[in-house]
């Protein structure tokens, strides 16, 4: 079921709109749930020069999700974060 629905939501990026864009902003809980549709919006927003931004508001994401965000930090030019836990995570886990 998880395929289908990413190969709707991929039909549903209109990928002029985004090159057009000055933002990509996505959360976390769009990361997870439908990764291979965000990750092809990043590849549009970098190739474009669209600024990329994250969303990180729950803790237990970041958690579940540890390794893949660390490396979607490198691609991000704004990030929201709960302000203990990104304070926590950056000084722990050597994001920053």
């Amino acid at each position: 079921m998880k395929h289908c629905i990413v190969q709707i939501l991929s039909h549903l990026i209109f990928d002029d709109d985004l090159k057009n864009s000055k933002i990509f902003y996505f959360t976390g809980y769009e990361f997870e749930s439908a990764q291979e549709v965000v990750l092809h919006c990043l590849d549009i927003a970098k190739e474009n020069g669209v600024k990329i931004a994250l969303d990180l508001a729950d803790p237990k994401l970041v958690s579940r999700n540890l390794d893949e965000i660390r490396l979607l930090l490198r691609s991000v030019d704004i990030v929201f974060v709960v302000y203990k836990f990104g304070r926590e995570s950056s000084a722990h886990r050597g994001w920053v």
